[in-house]
């Protein structure tokens, strides 16, 4: 299966578990009964609720998403978050100590060292170029599946070479060129499949070879064609030349 990066990964989980991983070190360094603490982490007021619970872990959320509009929100978090600990007040929550605590600020400081990654105009261009989240792709079937093209029109027969979730790589007696809108008519696994799609990619064109992008309608056709490829995934009908 492919997989986000290890380290986006790491840093969201790391995000998502932090106030565990609050309560466990505060019950060590206080000497308190570790459901104390959560029994008093569960009677904040709203603003301090929401920091202790939601605010890392929504960080956490945003970054395993990767996209465009999660990187802004999860900058704003963070900006926010960085506000809150330098606006401190003493011995009030959730340190209860005249400011943050070694471990509090080596938390800090793990969550800094991933923003500063986040922030690496090579991983920012991942949040902002689809093309680069390789694992959004899915894995790839060689299927040679005969198909009914709708181009302006007109309907023309053509092959599937090979086909994912997000595309497939398409031959047919008739030139196309990137940005072509057309339509796609085809059957495999006993299913029918009426997909809209653009030409994003000339492979050869003295071929007629090209590879397109599928612009679904609606959540219906997405569920039908991941439900698809689960199935000839499970029945090894076809190769899986990407994992």
């Amino acid at each position: 299966m492919i997989s986000k990066p290890l380290i986006i990964r790491l840093f969201a989980w790391f995000l998502i578990l932090d106030p565990i991983i609050r309560i466990a070190v505060m019950a060590i360094e206080k000497d308190f009964p570790f459901l104390s603490v959560v029994d008093k982490a569960k009677g904040l007021d709203f603003n301090d609720f929401f920091n202790f619970w939601f605010l890392f872990p929504l960080s956490g959320i945003l970054i395993l998403s990767i996209k465009s509009y999660s990187y802004i929100f999860f900058i704003c978090l963070q900006v926010y978050g960085l506000y809150f600990h330098i606006s401190y007040q003493a011995y009030s929550w959730p340190y209860l100590s005249s400011g943050p605590t070694i471990s509090a600020i080596l938390l800090q400081t793990i969550n800094l060292i991933f923003v500063f990654y986040i922030l690496l105009p090579r991983t920012r261009v991942t949040f902002f170029d689809k093309n680069l989240r390789w694992w959004e792709r899915g894995s790839r079937f060689s299927v040679d599946k005969k198909a009914i093209f709708s181009i302006s029109g007109r309907k023309l027969s053509g092959m599937i070479v090979d086909l994912s979730y997000s595309g497939a790589m398409v031959t047919l007696d008739y030139p196309l060129k990137a940005e072509d809108q057309i339509v796609l008519d085809f059957e495999i696994m006993n299913k029918n499949l009426v997909i809209n799609a653009e030409v994003v990619r000339v492979i050869d064109q003295a071929k007629n070879k090209f590879g397109i992008e599928f612009n679904f309608v609606n959540i219906l056709q997405q569920f039908s064609l991941k439900f698809i490829l689960l199935t000839i995934e499970k029945s090894k009908s076809y190769k899986k030349y990407r994992q």
